[in-house]
């Protein structure tokens, strides 16, 4: 019996990546695969208090409704703005990285793991590279120390995928299809940090702006039937 495979999804908020994991799977499982999606952003749990607390010292905007116009995404970049400065703070910004870094850690580990004990194929929506570039956008950290940072962990502690699809998306289409995104220049820090990752990693590249179906095309000849020769990692990559 062949070993389970781990197949991953990432790329910025509104590249796509929910409506092409779950077409991957539908995919798979119709091909006879015990196929399972995972929905791995995570659960706010010890970094929660944190994020309450900003919240609403500063009366940032907390549902997706209040996020719906353009003095949402103005109040928005005013909380990403505080939100920065306070991290500035050296003992916030180490308790705010342990806090991260050991919540989505464990969750990964354990659920990812436990999936991949079920099923011939897992396929995760997001990974923890979403949650690095989320921390290195946080901490106003530069690519080179983010890439260092998943060096250290993900590649020791966590269950490596055979292929990682990153969904790249311009920021001009990101930012006309979510309505909760500060700026473009808060977006186009965000995809050189995932593009970053890709290059060090050597990634599968989708362009997420084409057409959901011809994104689909993409992803299923870069899993299908040979994913191992396209977007393969191993700790000898980095």
């Amino acid at each position: 019996m062949s070993a389970p495979r781990l197949i991953v999804l990432t790329g910025m908020d509104g590249a796509g990546k929910t409506l092409q994991a779950q077409r991957l799977v539908r995919h798979l499982v119709g091909h006879g695969l015990a196929a399972e999606y995972l929905w791995c952003r995570g659960r706010n749990l010890l970094s929660l208090p944190f994020i309450v607390l900003g919240r609403r010292l500063h009366r940032a905007p907390t549902t997706h409704h209040d996020l719906r116009d353009d003095d949402g995404r103005r109040r928005e970049a005013a909380y990403q703005h505080k939100k920065t400065g306070l991290l500035r703070n050296p003992l916030v910004r180490g308790a705010w990285t342990f806090a991260v870094l050991t919540e989505r850690l464990v969750e990964l580990s354990v659920r990812v793991r436990a999936a991949l004990s079920r099923a011939n194929v897992v396929v995760c929506d997001r990974y923890l590279f979403d949650s690095l570039v989320d921390l290195a956008t946080d901490l106003g950290e530069p690519p080179e120390v983010a890439a260092q940072r998943l060096r250290r962990w993900y590649c020791r502690l966590l269950p490596q995928p055979e292929t990682v699809a990153l969904l790249d998306l311009d920021p001009e289409t990101a930012y006309a299809r979510k309505p909760d995104i500060p700026s473009l220049s808060y977006l186009a820090a965000r995809r050189a940090l995932y593009q970053g990752f890709a290059q060090a990693a050597g990634w599968t590249l989708i362009d997420a702006a084409a057409r959901p179906d011809t994104v689909t095309r993409a992803l299923l000849a870069a899993t299908h039937p040979a994913p191992a020769a396209t977007g393969h990692m191993t700790h000898d990559t980095w």
